[in-house]
């Protein structure tokens, strides 16, 4: 098993992913603020796993919660 000071290959990917994840984290954050009224390009910046996710926490809520 590698320690880190022994793989700074994988030190510079871990550097590089976590600039990714923070530039994609930005982009959709603003995206989402611009297309804020527009409820269709939103559900298209969705992923279908988060729609999915989204919609069962949806209908658990309702489940409970009875009108």
């Amino acid at each position: 098993m590698l320690g880190r000071a022994a793989s700074p290959q994988i030190d510079l990917r871990n550097r590089v992913m976590t600039l990714i994840n923070e530039r994609c984290q930005q982009i959709d954050k603003v995206s989402h603020y611009v297309f804020r009224h527009h409820p269709e390009v939103l559900r298209q910046l969705q992923s279908a796993y988060i729609r999915r996710k989204s919609l069962a926490a949806r209908r658990r809520k309702l489940a409970e919660n009875p009108a």
